[in-house]
């Protein structure tokens, strides 16, 4: 079942005080009461998918897991602290950045690496982070929470390693553009069009073995909102946008408020409710 449903049926279980167990995963709800399980789809994942998790799984199998401290780890960069609007700006994006430092750091092997590469996108960011899998499980009990815990996957190094492997190259190709840096996010640059910056970047790309494309943006535009910084631009006639830092997921939202609601509601609510 989809996703959009998962709130209302929460809501009600708490409404009629029942006791249930929820437990949320990265692209998962599954509610069990009375022996039935219903579970929630966030996002349908592609049998291609979970071939390329498989095969991750395998290569990492007998690899010594890497202790990263996930705290802090960078997933974006960026130091605006004004409004701005350019004409045209440079992206550097990087394919496949993930499975490419797995790759070059010995993790997996050439097979695995380019059936990877060869996957769709959202294939291959999804099968990577599976590696980083992890379920909450909420207990409730008369439609409030009475206990909570968390199960991470044991192989969530990995993926972390690759988080941090990232950030390391854009923080190289960042002191590379110097005084044209805009921001990072994730595995692509922003920075203000420069030869020299593209000579240089290109370079250090290619030395360190990664594929990548090189994007002309237009209409450049960072405002500031009270909540976040929003930045624009037009990618091939088609606008993006961008929500620094990175917004909480309406995944997480529907978690959260489904919790928040089982906390705060009055006790007589549920003794009157159980009583019916």
């Amino acid at each position: 079942m989809r996703m959009n449903n998962a709130r209302s049926h929460i809501n009600y279980l708490i409404d009629i005080a029942a006791n249930f167990m929820l437990t949320s995963s990265n692209y998962t709800t599954q509610i069990e009461m009375d022996e039935k399980k219903d579970k929630y789809v966030q996002t349908m994942q592609t049998n291609r998918t979970f071939a390329c998790f498989a095969k991750l799984k395998s290569n990492l199998k007998d690899k010594p897991i890497p202790d990263i401290d996930n705290s802090m780890v960078s997933y974006f960069v960026h130091n605006f602290k004004k409004p701005i609007y350019v004409d045209y700006v440079t992206n550097i994006d990087i394919k496949s950045a993930y499975a490419t430092i797995l790759f070059n750091d010995d993790l997996i092997t050439k097979e695995t690496y380019e059936y990877i590469c060869k996957s769709k996108k959202k294939e291959r960011l999804a099968s990577v982070g599976m590696l980083a899998s992890r379920k909450k499980i909420f207990a409730f009990k008369t439609g409030a929470v009475i206990d909570e815990k968390e199960i991470i996957s044991e192989k969530s190094g990995f993926f972390f390693y690759c988080v941090k492997r990232t950030a390391e190259h854009m923080a190289e190709i960042q002191r590379i553009c110097g005084k044209d840096y805009l921001y990072t996010w994730v595995d692509g640059i922003y920075y203000l069009p420069n030869t020299n910056t593209d000579f240089l970047c290109e370079t250090y790309l290619h030395e360190s073995g990664f594929n990548y494309k090189l994007n002309q943006l237009t209409e450049f535009e960072v405002q500031f909102k009270i909540d976040c910084i929003l930045v624009t631009f037009k990618q091939d006639g088609k606008r993006k946008l961008f929500n620094l830092p990175l917004p909480v997921t309406e995944f997480k939202r529907i978690m959260m408020d489904a919790i928040m609601q089982a906390n705060h509601k009055p006790k007589e609510y549920a003794v009157k409710k159980r009583s019916k």
